[in-house]
């Protein structure tokens, strides 16, 4: 007897997915063979042609990076915070699906490769239909050369819309009713009714921003394949007629655009003045290493999530990434970093008298402790990490107690140090209310007059927050993404406490060499003297201990 097929072990919709995938390359070949036989036969392609394909490639590439950031962001607006490597993942993976009609695969993926709590799923289902408004009205917008006058329109209306806080709610409200069957269909238990955040105006606008630049990384990637065909280039109407085709495929909701975007590209660019030979093999292989390609990307994404085994169950981030801590920052770069971290502390150290007692939280593997021991306080080290304790000991020998703890509830009584620092911790708490009670509760074991140092991150340079919030996890590691980073103008009133002085130091980036360090420290120096201080890449926040 034979045992069950392979086919037979697959999960319904990753079946239907398959079929779908077959009907479409089924009339996707259809198509293709129509446009080979109106150019003669299957045009030979020229070796500069296919020089030219790793531009296409890496166009392909920024487009799905620069509409993953705007995925994200516009989840981030409505109030679902997603862990950045499992988010990209699902995002890509959802491109495997987009055989299955009318786009429900690709949102059923969104949904699905991730765990999302059922109240996130019907702000997910409306973070993708905003998406697929934006991605029409930018190729509306660069489809101008050829489609005329709707272009404008478009762009007029995206203005109106970033202005009218009215049409946005309305809009919004309107978008919530039409998916909220779908959301009930995909979430996983019931879901609760809540409000969902408003869209600002700035939010539609920049997430706008986003989809123009995505697409023009594809529209553009036309002219050079048509220069190594051997057609004549018009920049402006080639462009218009790549926008213009995946515009067309995409209302068509034929998946992939099969047959309507290939067919209507062969058009355009035979109207603009190439020969059929050479159009269909401009449009092969932009089809091939665009849409294809995106969809072989995206299977391999769900083979990747798939594959993933199961870790052992790690309670804590930090023990989960103790392996490779170490190489997130180069030696010289981190001895920088702690220099420039403990100094405003160490000169405050004189005013809580000789050998003052102070708590490192969020301790690490004990470099600030080091430092600060050096200078003559007496540590106490804590951390919510056991593996990270573990390496702070090899560090700081059996002079300095450790304790695994939570910022959230210390375990020691009030009062009990003269000064406690916290160092790019609270970003890690889960939301800003309990940030704030952190701080609280830190002020709790300070004695009357001791001092709380909180460094965190600075995000006031929107660049510099762009990097943390969605390159950053993913080339780093050591932030997951979902992070809430802190405004020290927003932390002025923590109970107990009174915020005495606010600093922001450091413009250096981590990866510059050890030889140029000191050249550039003396530059650094005077641009935290300045009105730029500000847009430093850390803070520090001084507050003292008031009252009994």
């Amino acid at each position: 007897m034979t045992g069950p097929s392979d086919t037979s072990r697959l999960s319904r919709p990753a079946r239907l997915t398959l079929a779908c995938l077959a009907a479409v390359a089924i009339v996707g070949f259809v198509a293709t063979v129509y446009g080979f036989m109106r150019a003669g036969g299957f045009p030979k392609l020229p070796p500069a042609l296919l020089a030219a394909t790793p531009l296409v490639i890496a166009a392909t590439i920024v487009n799905l990076l620069a509409r993953f950031v705007r995925w994200q962001f516009l989840l981030r607006r409505l109030g679902v915070r997603l862990p950045t490597i499992p988010a990209l993942g699902a995002f890509v993976g959802s491109f495997a699906f987009l055989p299955v009609p009318l786009y429900v695969g690709q949102l059923a993926a969104r949904v699905r490769l991730i765990p999302l709590e059922p109240a996130q799923v019907p702000r997910v289902v409306l973070a993708f239909a905003l998406e697929q408004l934006l991605n029409l009205w930018a190729l509306a917008l660069l489809a101008a050369p050829v489609v005329g006058w709707p272009a404008p329109v478009t762009a007029l209306a995206v203005a109106i819309l970033a202005v009218s806080a009215r049409i946005r709610a309305r809009l919004v409200g309107r978008l919530e009713q039409m998916t909220a069957p779908l959301a009930g269909m995909l979430a996983t238990g019931p879901i609760e009714a809540a409000t969902t955040p408003p869209l600002k105006g700035l939010v539609l606008a920049a997430s706008a921003g986003l989809s123009l630049v995505a697409w023009t990384f594809i529209v553009v990637a036309v002219p050079p394949l048509l220069w190594a065909a051997g057609a004549p280039v018009d920049v402006l109407g080639s462009v218009g007629a790549v926008a213009r085709s995946i515009l067309l495929g995409a209302v068509s909701l034929v998946p992939l655009g099969a047959s309507v975007a290939g067919i209507s590209l062969l058009e355009s660019l035979q109207a603009l003045g190439a020969t059929v030979t050479a159009a269909a093999a401009a449009v092969f292989v932009f089809r091939a290493a665009t849409t294809w390609l995106s969809v072989a990307l995206g299977g391999a994404a769900v083979l990747a999530l798939r594959s993933e085994r199961p870790h052992d169950h790690v309670h804590d981030h930090f023990d989960a990434i103790d392996e490779c801590y170490d190489a997130w920052l180069p030696p010289h770069y981190r001895q920088h970093l702690v220099a420039r971290k403990t100094a405003p502390m160490i000169a405050r150290l004189a005013d809580l008298g000789p050998a003052p007692r102070g708590l490192d939280i969020g301790c690490g593997r004990g470099w600030y402790a080091a430092r600060m021991r050096e200078a003559g306080a007496v540590l106490t080290g804590l951390d919510t990490s056991s593996r990270q304790l573990a390496a702070a000991r090899e560090q700081l020998g059996v002079a300095v107690p450790l304790v695994q703890g939570t910022a959230l509830a210390l375990p020691f009584a009030a009062a009990t140090f003269d000064f406690a620092y916290i160092i790019n911790v609270l970003h890690h708490v889960a939301t800003p209310p309990e940030q704030r009670e952190a701080i609280a509760e830190i002020g709790r074991i300070v004695r009357p007059g001791g001092l709380v140092f909180v460094h965190e991150m600075s995000v006031r340079n929107p660049l510099f927050r762009l990097y943390l919030e969605y390159v950053y996890p993913i080339t780093k590691g050591i932030e997951e993404g979902t992070e809430y980073y802190l405004d020290p103008r927003r932390l002025t009133d923590v109970h107990g406490l009174y915020l005495a002085d606010v600093r922001h130091f450091t413009f250096i980036p981590d990866f510059v060499p050890r030889g140029l360090l000191p050249w550039l420290a003396p530059v650094e120096r005077r641009l935290e003297a300045g009105a730029l201080a500000p847009w430093a890449a850390h803070f520090v926040a001084v507050y003292e201990r008031v009252g009994a």
